[in-house]
């Protein structure tokens, strides 16, 4: 791919489907200058069964679109959010403020979800 937009090519910005599992890519298709990732993103969904996997992808995607899609096709996202999207950061920062960060607690539920949660930290 290297290059090849000066070499005349008509699409040079490739999107791609990887499975972590495999270690292989799934599929690819080309993003034209007259669109972007994301609409291109929603359409790839359709060629998969998505339910019960979990999606991931960069902040990019982070849209309601896109959730939205995976959400009608059974699946789940886990997706970055980052300070650029300042409503969308500040809910998800309101939403855990006052979850306990305790690991003795043998079933947490959550003081606005009312459902269990647990806590993974990676370090």
């Amino acid at each position: 791919m290297r290059a090849s937009q000066k070499s005349g090519a008509s699409t040079s910005h490739l999107l791609s489907v990887v499975s972590h599992e495999l270690g292989i890519t799934l599929t690819q298709t080309g993003v034209c200058d007259k669109t972007n990732e994301i609409l291109i993103s929603i359409e790839i969904l359709d060629a998969f069964d998505m339910s019960n996997k979990v999606i991931t992808t960069d902040a990019l995607l982070t849209q309601k679109p896109f959730c939205q899609a995976i959400i009608n096709a059974g699946g789940y996202y886990v997706l970055p959010a980052k300070m650029n999207q300042e409503s969308l950061f500040c809910a998800i920062e309101n939403l855990f403020q006052d979850t306990p960060d305790t690991a003795d607690l043998d079933l947490r539920i959550h003081p606005v979800l009312g459902e269990p949660y647990d806590i993974h930290k990676t370090v």
